[in-house]
């Protein structure tokens, strides 16, 4: 009876020591919306540009700017953060027990965005 004890504490020990560093297998992109009132607007996401209503994959471990632009209307800008994932807490947990999970800081997939998306009414300029 002890044996099989300590064999399954082996195998649960090897099983979790083996299973740690799981950010580095998440994904390392995050789908973003922008939805804008009225549609067709110019979107700069991150340097890249876009006609609205614009569905794209950003990289996970990176925050920034949304700008938003169309004639006859006022210019808007929103933030893009980012903030620790559930895989990213769990790493954090596991590298209390065992150094491995911490090479998973390294990777993109220890993150996510903050918001995925957003929808941004445009205010028409004064004449």
């Amino acid at each position: 009876m002890l044996k099989q004890v300590l064999q399954v504490a082996v195998y649960c020990f090897f099983c979790l020591y083996f299973a740690c560093g799981c950010s580095l297998f998440a994904p390392h992109h995050e789908e973003l919306t922008v939805v804008t009132i009225p549609p067709g607007a110019k979107v700069d996401i991150d340097g890249s540009h876009f006609v609205s209503p614009v569905k794209t994959r950003v990289r996970r471990d990176h925050s920034f700017a949304i700008y938003v632009e169309m004639p006859g209307y006022i210019p808007q800008k929103a933030w893009c953060g980012r903030t620790i994932s559930t895989t990213g807490v769990l790493d954090l947990a596991g590298t209390l027990i065992f150094y491995l999970p911490a090479i998973g800081f390294f990777s993109p997939g220890v993150w996510k965005l903050e918001q995925t998306y957003y929808k941004i009414f445009l205010k028409p300029s004064d004449p």
